[in-house]
């Protein structure tokens, strides 16, 4: 699941998903959600949450701590434009911490 608000950025995770998965012929799913509450009802669903951390109103760390206490197996994927958030992510026990612009680097 792809929790984001800025569909440049949406596009440009889903190309680097799309191609590690295709890379290794993982079968896979991306959905984006752009709604809390969607967010909160389907975590289960998921085994992966790209979580961006600045959300408009929302937080995005407050948002993935609400998530892993939901769903605790889920990992948690962080994405910012900013490194000020890495520290605040450890709080999330995010299992990585993504800088955008994504690259496939």
């Amino acid at each position: 699941m792809i929790y984001e608000d800025n569909e440049l950025d949406i596009q440009s995770l889903k190309n680097c998903i799309d191609t590690f998965f295709s890379k290794y012929s993982i079968p896979y799913q991306v959905d984006v959600c752009h709604a809390s509450e969607k967010l909160l009802e389907t975590i289960y669903n998921y085994d992966i949450l790209f979580l961006d951390i600045e959300l408009g109103n929302e937080n995005g760390i407050h948002m993935g701590r609400i998530a892993k206490r939901k769903h605790k197996s889920c990992h948690i994927i962080l994405t910012s434009k900013y490194k000020k958030y890495l520290i605040d992510g450890y709080s999330v026990k995010a299992d990585c911490y993504l800088l955008k612009p994504l690259s496939q680097g």
